[in-house]
Parts: C-alpha cells; sequence; structure tokens
C-alpha cells in the first residue's frame, strides 16, 4: 500500500506514524473524499487495543494517513524467532480480541489482521494498526479488491473462505483472522502453507487445518478447539463475538475448568465421511458386499440436508490405505469420519460401526447390527436416523419419512443388485456388462424392486454408450436392454 515513516508533530509535541499511500491508490478526487470521510469517522475509535487514525491529506498529490506511533515493533517481529510461550499467546491473544470486539461493537471490521498489524507497546501490550484500512480501499462490495500492481488489497494466508468468495463480511470474518493469528503464535507457522496463489486459496476455502496440539502437544486442549472454532468454514460455526474469544482465552490462562468455557462444542458435527467398510469374512468374493454397503450408507446420510457427505468416489480412494483418521478427516475437510466393518453369512449381516472426531481421534458413538438381509435397508436407514440424532441434526418430517418407509428386500435380489453396482464402478466394458448381466437376474429375481429396475437401467444406458464410442468391441446381444 505505500511507505511508513516515522515522524513528529510539533503542534501536539508527539511522535506519529505517516503511512503514505502508493500514488494512484485512491483513483480520483471522489473516492479521496469518500476516504477522508471514513478516514475522520475511524478517527472516532478509542480502545487502548487500537492504534487512532489522527488525521488523512494530501500534498504535492502523495495521499497520507496520520496515525498513533507504537514504539515496541510487530508481533510479526517477535514471531521471526519461533512461536510464542503459551503464556503469551494467551495474553496477547486476549488483548486482541477485546479491541476486535470493541471495534465490531462500534461498527467496525478490520478485514487485514495479520502479525503485521499488531504493534507490541513498549510494556508488551497489543494494539492493532490500520483498522479499517481494508474497507476504506476495497470496492464496496467487500471482496478483496485487485489493485493495478495485480496484489490483493488484504493478506491471503489470513483471509476468510467468504472474503476469498467475495461475499458479506462481518464481524466472524475478522474472527477466521484471528484464529489464524492465533495458530501462528502458538504454532510458529500458517494453518494453510502453499507455493501458489490459486493452491492456496483452494485450501482455506476447502481443506481443514491440522490441529495445534498435532504441531505443538503442550497447547491447552482447549486452546487446539478455540482456534479450531475460528477457522471454521462457515461463518455461522465459528464463535458469535470475540468477546467469547476474549473470555475464552483469559480463563484458559487462569485455568477455568474447560466446560466452563465459552467454547463451543468439539464434536459438532456438519460433514462426514463414511470411509470403505472393511470386509472382515477373509473371502474376496465377498468385496462387492462391503462395497456396496458402504454406497448405500453414503446414500442414506446425505438425504440429510443439514449433514454434508463425502461423496463415494472420493472415500473410496481411501480404501485398504493405511492412514490416521484425523489426517482424513483433514484432507475431507469433515468434522467426523464413520468407519466399520461388514459380515455376511447366509442370509445374515453383521454391521459394526463407530464414528469418530475429526480433531480429538474420539469415539463419539458406536454400534454393532446383527440383521436379516432383508431388513438391510431398515437397517440402513436406522443407522443414518441413529448418527443424526447422535450429532443432533436436523431431521425434516419428509426426511424422517423417507428413511422410515423403507420396505424389506428379496435377499437373492438384493445381492444380485450390489454385485450390479460393485461391477459397474469397475467401468470396463467387459464389467460393465457383468454389471448389466447382474441387475437383469435381480430383476427375474424380483421384478417388484426398484433398486433392481433403476439399476438394470443404468447399467444398460452405460453398456449402450460404450458400444457406441467402441463399436465392434461388445456384442449387440450387450447393447439392447
Amino acid at each position: 500500500m505505500g511507505e511508513v515513516w516515522k515522524a513528529h508533530d510539533d503542534n501536539l509535541d508527539r511522535d506519529v506514524a505517516i503511512k503514505m499511500l502508493l500514488q494512484g491508490t485512491l483513483g480520483n478526487a471522489t473516492t479521496r473524499e469518500r476516504f477522508r470521510r471514513e478516514a475522520l469517522v475511524l478517527s472516532r475509535l478509542s480502545h487502548p487495543g487500537v492504534a487512532t487514525i489522527f488525521d488523512f491529506d494530501v500534498r504535492n498529490g502523495y495521499e497520507f494517513l496520520v496515525m498513533e506511533y507504537v514504539a515496541g515493533g510487530t508481533l510479526e517481529s517477535r514471531l521471526e524467532t519461533g512461536p510464542l510461550a503459551i503464556d503469551d499467546v494467551l495474553r496477547l491473544g486476549a488483548g486482541i480480541a477485546e479491541a476486535l470486539d470493541n471495534a465490531h461493537r462500534h461498527g467496525f471490521l478490520h478485514r487485514d489482521l495479520k502479525p503485521g498489524n499488531v504493534a507490541l507497546t513498549a510494556e508488551g501490550r497489543p494494539k492493532i494498526l490500520d483498522f479499517g484500512i481494508a474497507l476504506l480501499l476495497d470496492d464496496g462490495r467487500g471482496a478483496p479488491r485487485i489493485t493495478q500492481t495485480g496484489t490483493f488489497v488484504g493478506s491471503l494466508p489470513y483471509m476468510a473462505p467468504e472474503q476469498l468468495m467475495g461475499d458479506v463480511c462481518d464481524a466472524r470474518t475478522d474472527i477466521y483472522a484471528l484464529g489464524v493469528l492465533l495458530f501462528e503464535m502458538i504454532t510458529g507457522r500458517l494453518p494453510f502453507v502453499k507455493d501458489r496463489y490459486e493452491a492456496l486459496m483452494f485450501a482455506i476455502i476447502s481443506t481443514a487445518a491440522q490441529s495445534v496440539r498435532s504441531l505443538r502437544p503442550d497447547a491447552p486442549p482447549a486452546l487446539d478447539r478455540l482456534i479450531a472454532e475460528c477457522l471454521r468454514k462457515d461463518p455461522a460455526d465459528r464463535p458469535p463475538s470475540a468477546a467469547h474469544i476474549a473470555e475464552a482465552l483469559r480463563g484458559i490462562r487462569e485455568g477455568v475448568p474447560t466446560a466452563a468455557l465459552p467454547i463451543p462444542r468439539g464434536d459438532v458435527v456438519r460433514a462426514i465421511a463414511v470411509m470403505p467398510l472393511r470386509n472382515v469374512s477373509k473371502d474376496a468374493s465377498q468385496e462387492y458386499f462391503a462395497d456396496g454397503m458402504t454406497e448405500s450408507l453414503i446414500s442414506d446420510l446425505a438425504r440429510l440436508k443439514a449433514l454434508r457427505v463425502i461423496s463415494r468416489t472420493s472415500v473410496m480412494t481411501y480404501k485398504g490405505v493405511e492412514k490416521p483418521l484425523p489426517e482424513i478427516a483433514r484432507e475431507l475437510n469433515v468434522d467426523a469420519v464413520l468407519e466399520g466393518s461388514v459380515l455376511l453369512v447366509g442370509d445374515r449381516v453383521r454391521l459394526s460401526v463407530r464414528l469418530v472426531s475429526a480433531r480429538t481421534d474420539e469415539t463419539i458413538w458406536a454400534e454393532r447390527y446383527d440383521r436379516d438381509l432383508e431388513d438391510v435397508l431398515g437397517m440402513q436407514s436406522e443407522l443414518a436416523e441413529t448418527i443424526a440424532r447422535e450429532i443432533a441434526i436436523q431431521i425434516t418430517p419428509v426426511e424422517a419419512t423417507k428413511l422410515a418407509n423403507r420396505p424389506a428386500v428379496n435377499a437373492e435380489a438384493h445381492l444380485e443388485f450390489l454385485k450390479s453396482r460393485h461391477s459397474f464402478f469397475a467401468g470396463s466394458p467387459e464389467a460393465l456388462e457383468v454389471g448389466l448381466r447382474h441387475a437383469r437376474r435381480a430383476l427375474e429375481i424380483d421384478p417388484t424392486s426398484a433398486l433392481a429396475w433403476t439399476g438394470s437401467r443404468e447399467r444398460a444406458n452405460a453398456v449402450a454408450g460404450v458400444a457406441m464410442r467402441s463399436p465392434g468391441r461388445m456384442s449387440p446381444a450387450g447393447v439392447h436392454s
């Protein structure tokens, strides 16, 4: 944005900081006048934790702000030597949060909170710089404007997802940046580190950050959880105000029990991944059943609009992969992971599942189901309802009706349907033909099966599509359904 000079105000006999804006930053006289008016409004923001704007002026074509001078260096310079002591993180974090809350209550957002914009007084107290400058220099819509030099107004690693998407910003946008700041103070690194802007933006929008304790094991669990809540992608899921964060940080520092702190539950679940169920029969020919049950559970949970469920395609990449569940959950950006095993013996199904918190790696809930195969759809619906109840997801009356009205299935036809699905996902022309044969066999066994009818139509269309792309590779009998 420009250069900052230390200067002396002869009239009031005080040191000040002068921020010289890049020439042309404000564009025209109308923009400069708006900037002047809003800068004067910001000058009325008075709090010990905020550096004050004294004036705005233009001299010899140069636009500049006159601001309070803070003589203790910045938090950025403190972090150059590594992460801070836990007590310093809690003390400084509480001071920054209090200053943010005061500004928010007066209608001001910062939108560019970062270590370089937090000065430290000679006594070591934090003081936020440049409050409102990002707002004054943006395009009026709250989006991170790209200037003529190709840089963001704002600092990308500290920007909230909604800021990057150009959505409306509010106090929770600053709360996200405060979470990044706390993360960096306690770990010495940023939550997301990428070489390219595009990759960094994608990570901020789509990927969950590592837990603080995975990088700093001596960090208090309550602080880890608080930072995680600040970094949630959806603003509605973050702490409601900076005051809550300040109170929580002070409480952690004073040894207040975690349950008494104003921190949301650590096991709030709004996004879930169903890991590929393990086939514990030791019979490779039953792999189709484990994969089919996985897909069915994903489909049933996806019926709940209040719950985001990761697709089959994404979770199947983890089939047979030895990787910690918290790491998988972070890569998929989910709050919890459902894992388990399935065993088919004759016409009996045994399903064992557990729901694991992404951040704590602790079991939220676990259950085992033993049912006849003909009741497998009812078992799946019961499991979906139970998970919704355990994680306090609201089920609408329509969703409840759909889950409840699951008829018994013909066991033999259902197995043929699952074999059809398993072959279909293999993708090769030969596998598609095998899948079509299984789907037709399911219809022969149970002509009333909606699943079998749907499966037969899907497989026939897929086979026909392959035949059209590769004439001569398939027989006419494989084309017509």
